[in-house]
């Protein structure tokens, strides 16, 4: 499970490195996020729920867990999710961290979460 982990820190930060087209919007996302309250991002399929929490969090310390990765999922433990997330968060000059975004649910299942290190 480490390795799946570690996989997608790696993938998410492939994704960081895209560039994006700024979405316009209402919402402060500063503000959003000083919230400790999780964050669900819904709306139909492929319409930018990933990239939407990504361009929110860019700059920010996070991790990146996609259950839609069978290496993921067939090793899932969450105790050691919890310990690896916590060593991710470590590396980072902090140890906490906290479930922010969970920008897909199809079925009620979980596919995407980003997880803010605070």
């Amino acid at each position: 499970m480490k390795i799946a982990i570690q996989n997608q820190r790696k993938e998410r930060d492939r994704l960081l490195s895209l560039p994006y087209i700024p979405r316009q919007t209402i919402y402060d996302f500063d503000e959003l996020l000083k919230s400790p309250n999780i964050k669900l991002l819904t709306g139909p399929r492929r319409v930018g729920k990933s990239t939407q929490a990504l361009l929110m969090l860019r700059g920010k310390n996070f991790a990146y867990l996609n259950f839609d990765d069978n290496e993921l999922l067939n090793k899932w433990d969450e105790q050691q999710a919890e310990q690896l997330l916590s060593e991710i968060c470590r590396h980072t000059n902090t140890t906490n961290f906290r479930r922010v975004f969970v920008p897909s649910i199809y079925t009620y299942l979980l596919y995407l979460a980003f997880i803010l290190c605070t």
